[in-house]
């Protein structure tokens, strides 16, 4: 009975998300996000009726490695090896979750309704932040397709969605293992009205359950209907579908051709006079940094590579001039330290389309953004310092491409560009007005926090956004699986809420378009009614928002409280002596052993 629980909670998991060819199911494009408050109810349930025994843990960690090497299938054309040493690790804190569960239920007795929320977040955080953290199938991202509903991320981010979800989860488990009737003389009986009266601690349990609800509800809507927005600038996203196989090994002349597709594509987009437009990651072939652009080589091997680097900038100037437009570009940094240390970044340049009558050139505008968290495995290996043996280990599940690891900047660069006036706009006194914006690159909005740091007001006390909106820019070709696509996308829903920005995506594979401040898709790229792997722009005037969201502002506070009271109340468990006997329900009377095995719903282990 208990692998039928936790089959089916895997199951319901999956389907939650865009995942095997639910992509396009539900809302928004996303999986059968409804199912992501109950999928926990089934292991909650098995948790709840096994002992915590070897025998157990082992059962829940097969069961949560076995989840994550299927449901990450779409990395397996990267690398299988590296997936299944991942979904490894990374179950481990899926069994740490199961063993909190049980010690706040069973032994410190309280209501699955804040137990299971509780050991969930905490769980999911510190999946999401240790080793630089995977945060992948957080469980609040699979309900991106419900607007109205998570518009509380503004107050506690994907972290609330996910203890909403997971609160969820308890109340049912709490309605299936606790007796639904208690007889007066305080005996259990359930499933007849006339066997006693309504438990009473369901009863709380019920109203604050529906409490909570209603509420999330009332924010929702209420935060849906608001008039925060104003006129932003114009800005296009240029997508292409060129396979990172096909990428890594083209020569020069087929690299060349790439970078002449994404000219010629933004090229079309300047037709509709936008202020900015904007490539996916990596899509400049060479370094364009002036570090690069200032050396004289010595052989005829560097001079001609140095000459191809000032090239492509050349082009991205006159490409800028040309458009009348800013030009974001994802591209390689390379420099040479006094110490003949090699600097390799994936970074972010933007160019200014200039002004003859002020003398002011085309070209790249200052310091470019080094992109800060990288992706392990992809972009460095880890432990290269202090566990020089684990890291040749590592080193065996890089994908065949990665040469040698990167650097990650040192600082969150942030841009600034000068809008046309149009359409509210139009006709008003200012020539221009003025927008900042970060640019989260590839794996750094899968995560809360650096897209936290790029827009968070820079005080507690006052002042507004440091960004109007964020450019996210992503080489999505190493995956085949529009499922993959479609998840990332939700996760830039989700970022668009916590921060109250919105978020234009341009991504190499799709899915390239506009996520507004609510969280909802309002553009994207498409071509002969397909959004994914297709070539093409999107051209949209962002709705810039002026609310400042709590969250902003005190970022992952309810996480670090779910871990708190998590360790605090097992450490509890462990050091004082048990709180009553071991029970998998909470009838009026307890009693019964650990390990027996009742049918759901019995009032009695």
């Amino acid at each position: 009975m208990g692998v039928v629980l936790l089959l089916l909670s895997g199951i319901m998991m999956t389907l939650s998300f865009p995942s095997w060819g639910s992509s396009g199911v539900g809302k928004g494009g996303g999986g059968l996000w409804f199912l992501a408050p109950v999928c926990l109810v089934p292991w909650g349930i098995c948790i709840l009726r096994r002992p915590t025994s070897f025998r157990w843990l082992l059962a829940y960690y097969l069961f949560a490695s076995a989840w994550f090497f299927f449901d990450l299938f779409w990395l397996w054309t990267v690398h299988v090896g590296a997936t299944l040493a991942l979904s490894c690790y990374v179950a481990i804190y899926w069994v740490l979750f199961a063993f909190a569960l049980r010690r706040m239920v069973v032994h410190l007795r309280w209501p699955a309704l804040l137990a299971l929320p509780v050991a969930w977040v905490c769980a999911e955080y510190l999946r999401a932040t240790i080793f630089s953290g995977f945060a992948w199938f957080l469980l609040g991202n699979a309900l991106a397709g419900w607007p109205v509903l998570i518009q509380i991320a503004d107050l506690g981010g994907v972290w609330l969605l996910s203890f909403f979800a997971a609160m969820t989860a308890g109340m049912v488990v709490d309605l299936l293992r606790l007796p639904l009737f208690v007889t007066s003389a305080g005996g259990a009986a359930r499933g007849v009205p006339g066997g006693g009266k309504f438990n009473p601690r369901l009863r709380r349990l019920l109203v604050i359950y529906a409490t909570v609800l209603v509420g999330v509800l009332v924010y929702g809507g209420w935060r849906l209907n608001q008039a925060a927005q104003s006129p932003g600038p114009r800005v296009a996203v240029v997508q292409e579908n060129i396979p990172q196989d096909q990428k890594d090994s083209s020569d020069d002349q087929t690299k060349r051709a790439f970078f002449q597709s994404h000219v010629d594509l933004s090229r079309q987009a300047a037709a509709e006079h936008p202020d900015l437009i904007a490539w996916p990651e990596t899509m400049v072939p060479k370094p364009i940094n002036p570090e690069v652009l200032v050396l004289v080589g010595t052989t005829p091997g560097a001079r001609d590579y140095i000459e191809q680097c000032r090239q492509y900038d050349r082009d991205l100037g006159q490409l800028a001039a040309g458009c009348h437009s800013y030009l974001l570009v994802g591209a390689p940094y390379f420099k040479i330290m006094e110490t003949d240390q090699r600097i390799r970044q994936n970074a972010a340049v933007l160019y200014v389309p200039g002004n003859p009558a002020a003398n002011v050139p085309a070209g790249q505008d200052g310091p470019h953004y080094a992109k800060r968290v990288l992706v392990p495995f992809g972009e460095y290996i880890p432990f290269d310092t202090g566990w020089p043996w684990l890291h040749r280990m590592l080193i065996q599940l890089t994908p065949e491409s990665f040469s040698d690891s990167l650097t990650p900047g040192d600082s969150w660069r942030r841009f600034e560009i000068a809008a046309k006036p149009r359409g509210e706009r139009a006709g008003s006194n200012d020539a221009e007005r003025r927008f900042r914006f970060g640019t989260p690159i590839c794996y750094e909005d899968v995560m809360p926090g650096p897209c936290w740091s790029l827009a968070h007001p820079a005080s507690w006390g006052g002042g507004g956004k440091q960004v109007d909106f964020l450019v996210s820019i992503s080489n999505d070709g190493w995956y085949h699986s529009r499922d993959e696509l479609d998840q990332h996308r939700q996760m830039d829903q989700i970022r668009a809420v916590e921060n109250r920005v919105p978020i234009a995506r341009s991504v190499n594979g799709g899915a390239s378009g506009f996520v507004d401040s609510n969280g909802r898709v309002v553009g994207q790229v498409e071509r002969d009614g397909r959004t994914h792997f297709v070539a093409g722009f999107a051209v949209m005037d962002l709705r810039v928002d002026r609310r400042i969201s709590l969250y902003s502002r005190i970022g992952d506070l309810l996480p670090l409280c779910c871990g708190l009271a998590a360790a605090l109340a097992v450490a509890w468990t462990l050091v004082r002596p048990r709180l009553g006997p071991k029970t998998t329900v909470e009838p009026v009377e307890e009693t019964g052993e650990e390990g027996s095995e009742p049918s759901i719903g019995a009032d009695k282990t």
